[in-house]
């Protein structure tokens, strides 16, 4: 050992408190001796401040990243969107369909008393019976 570290040592023996870890407490010989430091409240107010913009840094990003890359893919949207014109159209020409067999019903009935011949059984069987 050299004669430096030897006399720190000397030095480290005969105190009775430590310099070499602050901890951000108050020394010994102060009023409020080993009380937290105006510098522990800094850094620890700096910490919570970092973990609350960091938190609202990650939840913004993945919004954004949310907003930008979509759930479903356009091509299955516009599928989607091409199935359901399609199929309000079918609903439309069974009901303009619907509507003619009624209305030639009716005209028929204005012509002609009632009778079974006049029922046509098939595929608007719903229909009821005159």
């Amino acid at each position: 050992m050299s004669t430096s570290s030897q006399a720190s040592l000397e030095v480290l023996k005969g105190s009775s408190f430590c310099r070499w870890y602050k901890d951000y407490r108050e020394p010994p010989w102060s009023p409020d001796a080993y009380a937290f430091s105006k510098h522990y409240w800094c850094v620890l107010a700096a910490r919570l401040a970092f973990v609350i913009l960091f938190q609202n840094l990650v939840m913004f990003l993945s919004l954004v990243v949310a907003w930008i890359i979509p759930d479903v893919p356009k091509t299955i949207v516009e599928q989607l969107k091409r199935e359901k014109k399609l199929l309000v159209d079918v609903f439309l020409q069974e009901e303009k369909e619907k509507f003619q067999l009624i209305q030639s019903l009716f005209s028929k009935e204005a012509t002609h008393p009632p009778s079974q011949a006049s029922f046509i059984p098939g595929r608007y069987s719903t229909l009821p019976r005159a």
